[in-house]
């Protein structure tokens, strides 16, 4: 019988102190990425980290509860994608976007003047997808999908996927939790949609 569990920290039980263990696994990999990044701008994602951390724990949990309760158990990758406005420091990411199988689930953050509003939506997942405005929307997600599909090892050059050299981009991280329990997590300043990639190498 399938349990029912938070979406982004879906295990096979359903605690408290179980999802505070795993969401200090995420922190840990994470942090320890960013100390290993190529990436010279990983050194400003410490308190965005930190800010993420406190978010999973204290605020997603109810949006995803309101929103995107699902009744599923983890047998396969879960894919988890977090994205960072450059403008401010100590926020918790814009975008949060969760690919279990084929479905993709999202929150984007707004801020209305002195209010915050979440937005969720769930969407099919197409890893076919080129350039149409829904590939925009989770392009991250269909690359890394298809280089696992293809036994690539995704995390070897985070520096493939984007550049130090942009001004005003995103920050992201992208973060695997396995069915066996491993996690593994890259992090990408501004990440280049493939095909725009190809396109300024010619």
């Amino acid at each position: 019988m399938k349990k029912l569990l938070l979406l982004v920290f879906t295990i096979s039980f359903l605690s408290c102190s179980d999802l505070r263990e795993l969401n200090e696994r995420i922190y840990i990999a994470q942090k320890e990425q960013i100390q290993q990044s190529p990436y010279e701008s990983a050194s400003r994602m410490s308190v965005r980290i930190e800010s993420q951390r406190r978010f999973r724990s204290k605020e997603l949990p109810e949006l995803l509860k309101e929103k995107l309760f699902q009744q599923i158990e983890l047998t396969d990758t879960l894919l988890i994608l977090e994205d960072f406005d450059e403008i401010c420091f100590n926020c918790p990411s814009v975008r949060m976007q969760v690919l279990y199988q084929d479905t993709v689930y999202s929150i984007r953050r707004e801020v209305k003047g002195s209010r915050v509003d979440y937005n969720a939506k769930k969407v099919k997942f197409d890893s076919s997808l080129n350039d149409s405005y829904q590939y925009h929307d989770y392009h991250e997600l269909v690359e890394i999908k298809n280089k696992m599909k293809r036994k690539e090892d995704w995390t070897s050059n985070p520096l493939e996927y984007g550049s130090d050299g942009c001004l005003d981009g995103n920050h992201t991280l992208l973060t695997a939790l396995y069915p066996e329990g491993k996690i593994k997590t890259m992090y990408v300043r501004c990440w280049w949609p493939e095909y725009q990639r190809r396109h300024r190498k010619k």
